[in-house]
């Protein structure tokens, strides 16, 4: 019987959290952190956004940290100065479409982990049986 790979995304299933995105045209279109207008890496937690604000969205919302503005509650948030006002940044990260609730609890990080080990060394057993 031969068997087909299986993309880990496959093997996860629609979890609740994917929502489809508008892919970027080509690899030459520079993707903008919708936060601190960094540099991109990708969506995370449903906003276009770059590693730093993607950690730091994480981290506020996993260790439920709540902030206080010492000014008037609307600082710039750039990338020269987002670690200045983490009220400001963290309150953009929302109004910019970042949600908590896409944040994976301890255990459904787990178990995603290990859902996606087993495809890994399924896809390994696939490919060497195919080789010898």
């Amino acid at each position: 019987m031969e068997h087909a790979l299986i993309s880990p995304q496959l093997a996860l299933g629609t979890h609740q959290h994917d929502i489809l995105k508008p892919k970027i045209d080509s690899d030459n279109d520079e993707k903008i952190c919708v936060v601190c207008e960094d540099f991109a890496t990708g969506y995370h937690f449903n906003a276009m956004t770059c590693e730093g604000c993607k950690g730091f969205f994480r981290r506020t919302v996993k260790n439920n940290k709540n902030f206080l503005c010492a000014y008037s509650k609307n600082c710039a948030v750039t990338r020269q100065n987002r670690r200045q006002c983490q009220a400001c940044r963290f309150q953009k990260c929302l109004n910019k479409g970042m949600k908590r609730d896409c944040i994976l609890s301890d255990l459904e990080l787990n178990k995603k982990r290990k859902i996606i080990q087993k495809v890994i060394r399924t896809n390994t057993q696939i490919s060497l049986s195919r080789s010898s």
